[in-house]
């Protein structure tokens, strides 16, 4: 099948790589990934990974600035797609588009739909606690995220994993899926399964302020925010006012400190903040508009040490 993929993060290269080298009923005739952006500190203009690696393989790389536009489906009927795949492209696509392909659109998608339909699965079910995830083949329609599953495969969450780690497992974990995938859309007939629409849960877009941790809360909320919002936008409290990115933490099983209240482990050289669960270990640490340090460095650069907690209040609010 004449094959376009769609995406852009570092994290699906892994698919499109897989297709490329194993899947040999899907030929890849181009990519489609996002438009070049200003990037880092020095604002450079830069490729998205997906269009980097797809430029690389000199394979046809489109850009658009939007896929649904005139311009942009008219040279995707230039191609002559049977199948497009998706994998966190960023747009939504129109239905002028998805009638293009003969034999459809289908989207990867990193959980067990129709559990954490929208954009950020893999934060939601950190956030929320879950124990397990998944990815999920399905076709792609109007509603987002709604269409019938033609794979699904279930995965343990690790117990200190975030979203930075479990994102690229489970593009990674595709892989496999995607060939399975193939196999059933070489049967003309095949339809999937339809969605039960009385299980639909959804994620909502992510905002930075969401990253404020308050230790008044339990050690369990305070990792769960943690794990789903790292590394973007990342974790962040306030002692004395002055803001502090949380880089690295870990649960202990002491209960020490009361909430908000930090103290120094020497030997396992970690700050300890009390909750109320439990205290919570924090090893690694960035002062605003500094480098990473580790706990031992930022206890160290202290000038008082004494009664010292993190604030109850988001200040930049």
């Amino acid at each position: 099948m004449r094959t376009v993929f769609m995406g852009t993060p570092q994290e699906v290269i892994a698919p499109l790589e897989h297709i490329l080298n194993n899947i040999g009923e899907l030929d890849i005739v181009a990519v489609i990934s996002q438009p070049a952006r200003r990037v880092g500190r020095g604002k450079k203009i830069a490729d998205p990974p997906v269009a980097a690696f797809s430029k690389s393989k000199n394979i046809l790389t489109l850009q658009p600035e939007k896929a649904s536009s005139k311009e942009a489906i008219s040279e995707l009927k230039k191609l002559r797609p049977d199948l497009i795949i998706t994998a966190a492209y960023g747009q939504i696509l129109s239905e002028d588009f998805l009638s293009v392909p003969s034999r459809g659109t289908i989207n990867i998608h990193p959980s067990l739909l129709p559990k954490y339909r929208g954009a950020t699965p893999i934060q939601a079910c950190l956030l929320n606690g879950d124990t397990m995830t998944g990815v999920s083949i399905l076709f792609t329609v109007l509603k987002m995220d709604a269409g019938n599953i033609i794979v699904q495969k279930s995965f343990e969450i690790y117990a200190a994993e975030t979203a930075g780690d479990l994102m690229p497992r489970m593009f990674q974990a595709s892989c496999t899926l995607l060939a399975e995938a193939t196999e059933h859309l070489m049967d003309p007939k095949f339809v999937g399964e339809v969605q039960a629409d009385n299980e639909v849960t959804h994620c909502k877009k992510i905002q930075k302020e969401e990253g404020f941790l308050n230790f008044l809360d339990t050690s369990s909320s305070i990792l769960n925010k943690y794990r789903g919002l790292s590394p973007w936008p990342g974790t962040y409290g306030f002692i004395d006012g002055k803001r502090l990115s949380f880089e690295k933490m870990a649960p202990l099983a002491s209960k020490h400190n009361a909430p908000g209240f930090l103290t120094f482990d020497k030997v396992e050289k970690h700050l300890v903040v009390g909750t109320n669960e439990g205290d919570i270990g924090i090893s690694m640490i960035k002062p605003a508009g500094k480098k990473t340090i580790d706990a031992a460095s930022f206890w160290n650069g202290l000038r008082s040490k004494d009664n010292l907690r993190f604030d109850t209040d988001d200040t930049t609010k």
